[in-house]
């Protein structure tokens, strides 16, 4: 069917991908079936910079499609949030149970790296260097290397 007022496309203005991936500088952080961790956590920005690498590295919230959970058949289209999702999307002051929930994840996420652009949001930095320590500056992102 052809609608019969066309209208205008809907676009947004996204940020390029940080040189950080482009360039594969990521490779020195990210062992091979590990993941990175776009901050703050969106399937969209990880999957964007997963892309640009060639699918190179896994992210956590990526794009998945099934049942929300085994008790309810509705369909989602992303994995289950983990509480620090929701904590690096909607930035608070962070308690320990947050640290520990942090390293948790980070666990649950196979997470190698957190990366993060930089300058970045400064609330957003200081609540990362608290929950995961200080980062290391590299290209333009901010890292944080997840310990073996």
């Amino acid at each position: 069917m052809v609608p019969m007022m066309p209208r205008p496309l809907v676009w947004s203005h996204r940020l390029s991908v940080p040189r950080f991936i482009t360039s594969g500088d990521w490779k020195s952080y990210v062992r091979p079936g590990r993941t990175l961790v776009a901050v703050p956590v969106s399937g969209d920005t990880g999957i964007r910079w997963a892309t640009a690498s060639g699918n190179a590295f896994s992210v956590p919230e990526g794009y998945f499609l099934g049942p929300t959970s085994p008790d309810d058949p509705t369909g989602r289209w992303s994995a289950t949030p983990q509480p620090t999702w929701d904590l690096l999307g909607h930035p608070r002051p962070a308690t320990e149970s947050d640290r520990a929930q942090a390293l948790a994840d980070a666990v649950y996420w196979r997470a190698d790296a957190f990366v993060m652009r930089a300058p970045g949001n400064p609330v957003l930095l200081d609540l990362m260097t608290y929950l995961y320590g200080s980062p290391v500056h590299v290209d333009d992102v901010y890292v944080w290397p997840v310990p073996h």
